[in-house]
């Protein structure tokens, strides 16, 4: 959540540079592992966007073996390839032999 700015300060500036500044409020980083309060920063405003729309109705069957996605897992986005879908029939959809190959020669 994008918050009003505190007055203003130099934080993360470095000498003779101005960048300009947002205070933002995490959803699901805490200040401590004691508090409940959420943590709120001041950040680079180039490195916040806005929250992501929710995906339309059916998007998941358009997703297919090899398609790039963004995934939220353990407090972060990751990016991901998808290397098979399961559908609710039970049948499995995967990619190409090749495309896991390729995919395990970039991660070394």
């Amino acid at each position: 959540a994008l918050l009003p700015p505190d007055p203003p300060c130099a934080h993360g500036q470095s000498a003779g540079e101005a960048t300009e500044q947002s205070r933002v409020q995490y959803e699901d980083l805490l200040e401590s592992e004691e508090s409940d309060d959420r943590l709120i920063e001041m950040v680079d405003s180039a490195l916040v966007r806005r929250r992501p729309p929710a995906p339309p109705a059916g998007f998941l069957r358009l997703v297919r073996p090899g398609d790039t996605l963004e995934l939220w897992f353990d407090d972060g986005w990751w990016d991901v390839k998808v290397v098979a879908v399961m559908r609710k029939e039970g049948s499995k959809e995967e990619g190409s032999k090749e495309e896991g190959a390729e995919e395990a020669s970039k991660e070394k």
